[in-house]
């Protein structure tokens, strides 16, 4: 979009410049950083990659067997009549329902 030709400053905002921003030079997040406790000992800190690799392999409770669903056979899906005429579908990851209708 232009400026009036008049001369005048428009007033949309589209036809202004945007005004550059500071960009973050460097990751913060991945320094090893030092830190003291009230003890006065002197702790490394963890990287947020390190860290979140501890968190992912940290023991979980195991996941309750009425939660994980059926077992998907062979063929590679699930389907199930739930209700007359609802199905449900299933392949473990993704799911989806559907109702067959004599109605047009």
């Amino acid at each position: 979009m232009q400026a009036p030709s008049d001369g005048r400053e428009s007033s949309n905002p589209r036809d202004r410049a945007l005004a550059p921003c500071e960009l973050p030079t460097k990751n913060h997040m991945e320094d090893m950083s030092t830190a003291t406790a009230s003890s006065g000992e002197t702790a490394v800190a963890l990287s947020f990659s390190e860290e979140a690799r501890r968190r992912r392999e940290a023991p979980t409770a195991p996941v309750p067997e009425i939660a994980k669903g059926p077992e998907v056979p062979a063929a590679g899906y699930v389907m199930d009549e739930i209700a007359e005429g609802i199905f449900w579908l299933g392949d473990g990851s993704y799911q989806t329902m559907f109702v067959v209708t004599t109605r047009a």
